[in-house]
């Protein structure tokens, strides 16, 4: 019985691993893109339009969206660890750990993607229109 509960528990450990090194690259490509966007539009030069400027802070918005989950995630990972270095024993305080973070950082990348979208869609728009003018 304990050699199952010992695999139970290495299955566990190992899928809470392979999920925090997927969010960590994802939220590395999210960064990445918020990131890349500002720097494409103002690598354009001349004057920063109004829609622009609107287009650079959705990327901006996106990026401390992206900082805020993963600050988010290293709070739950470090009170998991305190959590498993005391053996379980503040089940409770793990308990309310979990209701202080309101939500999961998954929605705050989610909505960072959403943001990147709506930021790359107004940049679009603001290129088409200006193509269009010539």
């Amino acid at each position: 019985m304990g050699d199952d509960r010992d695999r139970d528990w290495e299955i566990a450990k190992l899928d809470r691993t392979q999920s925090e090194h997927s969010g960590e690259v994802m939220r590395t490509i999210l960064f990445a893109a918020a990131g890349g966007g500002i720097a494409l539009i103002l690598h354009q030069g001349g004057t920063l339009h109004w829609w622009r400027f609107v287009a650079v802070a959705w990327f901006a918005f996106a990026a401390a969206l992206v900082f805020w989950s993963w600050d988010l995630q290293k709070q739950k990972a470090s009170d998991r660890y305190q959590t498993f270095r005391t053996g379980g024993e503040n089940k409770n305080k793990e308990e309310t750990n979990r209701q202080k973070y309101f939500t999961r950082s998954l929605y705050f990348d989610r909505f960072a993607g959403l943001c990147i979208a709506v930021g790359a869609t107004i940049e679009l728009i603001y290129r088409s229109g200006a193509a269009a003018c010539e």
